[in-house]
C-alpha cells in the first residue's frame, strides 16, 4: 500500500542462501528468506559519491549503480546485506529488480529512513 510520502513497493529480506544464475532473469538471483519488511519506499540512483563506480570483474569493466532507499522512519530490521526486491515502481525498469543493502541511516527528513544499495544483475 502506498503512502502520500513513497511512490514503490518493495520486500527486504536476509538472502537465504547462495546466488545462482537464473536463465529466466539473464543473472545471478539471491534466495531470500521472510521478509523483514514489506510495504512503501521511494527509490532513487544515487550520486557518485553515493559509491556509484566502476569495477573490474573478471577481464571486464562493470558499473556498479548505487540506489538511495527511502523508508518510514520506524521501519527497524533492516542491514547491510540483506536484499530489496522492488514489487512495484513508476520506474519500469525497477520492477523484479533486487538490490543489496550496503548501509543503514537515518534520513534527512524525521520521517526518513535511508538505505543505500547496488543493483543487482
Amino acid at each position: 500500500m502506498l503512502d502520500s510520502t513513497h511512490d514503490s513497493i518493495i520486500t527486504i529480506a536476509p538472502p537465504g542462501g547462495a546466488p545462482t544464475w537464473s536463465e529466466a532473469d539473464g543473472h545471478m538471483v539471491t534466495p531470500t528468506a521472510d521478509p523483514v519488511y514489506d510495504g512503501p519506499a521511494t527509490i532513487r540512483p544515487g550520486s557518485e559519491t553515493d559509491g556509484a563506480t566502476e569495477r573490474q570483474a573478471g577481464e571486464e569493466q562493470v558499473s556498479v549503480a548505487v540506489y538511495e532507499v527511502a523508508l518510514p522512519h520506524a521501519t527497524v530490521g533492516i542491514a547491510a546485506g540483506q536484499v530489496v526486491t522492488v514489487t512495484d515502481s513508476p520506474d519500469d525498469r525497477l520492477v523484479g529488480s533486487t538490490l543489496t543493502v550496503l548501509h543503514v541511516e537515518g534520513g534527512d527528513r524525521h520521517a526518513t529512513r535511508l538505505v543505500r544499495a547496488t543493483l543487482n544483475g
